[in-house]
């Protein structure tokens, strides 16, 4: 969503580059951490194995910054899931404005996620079954492969001649 109203290619680019160049190396430290600290058998039957190799680890305590990176990744997330929604929502119908439809969105998606998962016990059952996967996949590959497809196919055709 972003992409497209960034001025300076060679910026965006630089930008691109210096995040994976940043976060590959900190995910392959995460993973092989993972696999020295609780092997390879036994990682298959965690859920969160990185919060299981931190709190093995003697000597650290991680609980408060899982709580505080939680709260701030997800109200970052739920913003801007909001944000898209409602942006989206109000294009779509032509709305002059979406600011109406954050609080309906809101409260819609605080009901599904109640009705969806009531309580700790229920996520966890959910988190480890088919219907995780089954729930979500729609919604982070297939749903972004065909925004990615209509916007590749409606790009409008630029001016060569500049």
């Amino acid at each position: 969503m972003i992409l497209p109203y960034t001025n300076n290619e060679k910026g965006r680019l630089k930008a691109i580059t210096a995040g994976i160049l940043v976060l590959f190396p900190l995910l392959m430290l995460i993973v092989v951490r993972n696999l020295i600290v609780i092997g390879p058998v036994l990682i298959d039957h965690f859920t969160y194995p990185a919060h299981i190799a931190s709190q093995l680890i003697p000597g650290t305590s991680i609980d408060p910054l899982v709580d505080v990176n939680l709260s701030l990744g997800g109200g970052f997330k739920v913003t801007v899931f909001l944000y898209a929604a409602a942006k989206t929502t109000a294009e779509l119908f032509k709305l002059d404005s979406y600011e109406p439809l954050v609080s309906a969105f809101a409260v819609l998606f605080i009901v599904l996620a109640f009705w969806i998962v009531p309580d700790a016990i229920t996520l966890t059952k959910w988190t480890g079954s088919i219907a995780g996967n089954v729930l979500t996949i729609p919604f982070h590959i297939v749903l972004p492969l065909t925004m990615l497809i209509i916007s590749i196919i409606k790009r409008p055709k630029e001016n060569k001649s500049h």
